[in-house]
């Protein structure tokens, strides 16, 4: 079982990446922490990965704020 998922927003076809997020933690049975990475800056957005209890950030993604979300420390 992974112990973070990083997954993009905006996938090919219907699929978002909180749509993979639930899957993969259904197939696991586990609340696996997930972060999102999306260019969509529009509320709905936000509040469909809120949702589904899934962090996010906004690209582009520096290196430094990406290593501290997985890592907990402050930038």
């Amino acid at each position: 079982t992974p112990d973070v998922l990083l997954v993009d927003y905006r996938l090919p076809g219907t699929e978002t990446g909180v749509d993979v997020v639930e899957a993969i933690r259904h197939s696991c049975d586990k609340t696996i922490r997930a972060i999102i990475i999306t260019g969509d800056t529009h509320g709905e957005v936000a509040e469909h990965c809120r949702s589904a209890e899934c962090e996010y950030l906004i690209k582009p993604v520096q290196h430094d704020a990406l290593v501290a979300r997985l890592t907990g420390e402050s930038v």
